[in-house]
């Protein structure tokens, strides 16, 4: 894996619907299924980037998170997308400085590149973790069926 660029992103708003889970729960399908139902439903174009956001709480680090450890989960993209958008979605916002990484293949291969960003880049860099939300930017080709799918992964950085 390469590494990361460093960037700071501007504040972004976003809007998008969002749950309670664990690695072990893993609800991120039926938040994303119901989230898309949303989007076609309010004919918001297909072609945008979505964005798969974590937030966890203070006491959680990549060195005791487990299966069991709570983290919000969000679907959602960029509010100019969804002008309107309908009750049941909220609004959250990005910025600060990140750690961009690209992961390629499936989902179930993000393991790796996890163990890549936490277990050997961050404690290597000058940076620590910030505790701000994690997110993924998945490109409208995006399919977690793909062996070849590729996401970037931002990770927030202090």
């Amino acid at each position: 894996m390469n590494s990361p660029k460093i960037v700071t992103l501007p504040k972004t708003e976003l809007v998008g619907s969002r749950i309670i889970t664990t690695l072990a729960k893993n609800e991120t399908r039926i938040l994303w299924e119901k989230f898309q139902k949303l989007l076609i439903a309010h004919n918001v174009p297909k072609e945008i980037p979505k964005y798969s956001i974590q937030i966890f709480d203070q006491q959680t680090s990549f060195s005791n998170m487990t299966a069991q450890t709570q983290f919000e989960k969000w679907a959602a993209i960029e509010s100019q997308y969804f002008p309107n958008p309908p009750q049941e979605l909220e609004t959250i916002a990005v910025s600060g400085k990140y750690a961009v990484f690209v992961h390629k293949g499936l989902p179930s291969d993000f393991p790796k590149t996890a163990a890549f960003i936490y277990g050997q880049w961050i404690p290597n860099s000058r940076f620590d973790v910030d505790l701000r939300p994690h997110f993924e930017i998945l490109p409208a080709t995006y399919s977690p069926i793909d062996p070849k799918a590729e996401e970037e992964v931002w990770v927030p950085i202090k």
